[in-house]
């Protein structure tokens, strides 16, 4: 449970720090009135729904580039045996 858990977290902070450095959210901390901290959390929703249709984009293209290179592989290895006869 406690390894479950940790894989948890470490998915959690990759994907926070991924979507930091993509430009998902901004985390903004103003000093606010007799010493509070006011925090705001700006979600840029058009940002990851253009980055996500642009990975899965690229995604399709490199399973179709492996699919297209396992059937010339596969293909090439079955037309010689194929061809033999008794």
């Amino acid at each position: 449970m406690r390894n479950f858990l940790a894989l948890v977290a470490a998915a959690f902070l990759t994907l926070a720090g991924v979507g930091w450095y993509l430009g998902w959210y901004d985390v903004l901390v103003q000093p606010g009135s007799s010493g509070h901290h006011r925090v705001d959390i700006d979600v840029n929703i058009p940002k990851i729904q253009e980055d996500w249709s642009k990975g899965e984009e690229k995604g399709k293209q490199k399973l179709q580039q492996i699919l297209e290179t396992n059937k010339k592989k596969t293909g090439s290895s079955s037309d010689d045996g194929s061809s033999e006869s008794r």
